[in-house]
């Protein structure tokens, strides 16, 4: 795993956005966890006790670093797009608009979608996620749409690859 530079950065939709996202949440998890230990213990080690402004300020520095390991394992929990499927998808959009590596959440679950694009008044979802659950996802996605003032003459569907068979080789 390499360390994240400038030019590796993703936006949210954009593929390669899970990965980029997991090595940024754990290099600035770690840091801020060793700067809220070194503050404390610089702290305890001039003071010999834990009642100073050093431990007030571990204190303050952990509501970050809880926020960053929250992020940091939402983040590695989550399934990114594969390349072979990111190629694939690529050779057929057209002029379609894609998002990848994106995550739903609901409040029984979570939904990985690999990519996802609307057309005409259909979001169409792909999902690598053999856990997922078509008729709950494209549910979860009609109530989101209801929810954000769109007509409830929107459809959703998810396909995965788990629910297609794959193409005969050629000369099959």
């Amino acid at each position: 795993m390499s360390l994240p530079g400038r030019d590796d950065r993703r936006a949210k939709g954009e593929y390669g956005y899970i990965l980029y996202g997991r090595r940024v949440a754990i290099l600035r998890t770690v840091l801020a966890v060793c700067a809220c230990v070194a503050l404390f213990l610089t702290g305890l080690i001039i003071y010999h006790s834990n009642r100073n402004l050093f431990s007030i300020a571990a204190a303050l520095g952990s509501l970050p670093a809880g926020w960053s390991a929250v992020n940091m394992v939402m983040l590695l929990r989550s399934h990114p797009c594969s390349e072979g499927a990111h190629e694939s998808i690529e050779a057929v959009r057209g002029g379609l608009l894609i998002y990848y590596d994106l995550n739903m959440t609901s409040y029984d679950r979570s939904y990985h979608i690999a990519a996802a694009t609307v057309l005409e008044r259909s979001v169409c979802l792909y999902s690598e996620d053999a856990g997922i659950v078509p008729a709950e996802c494209e549910k979860h996605v009609r109530e989101q749409l209801a929810l954000g003032g769109y007509s409830p003459d929107w459809t959703a569907s998810v396909r995965g690859c788990h629910s297609w068979s794959a193409p005969a080789p050629p000369g099959a």
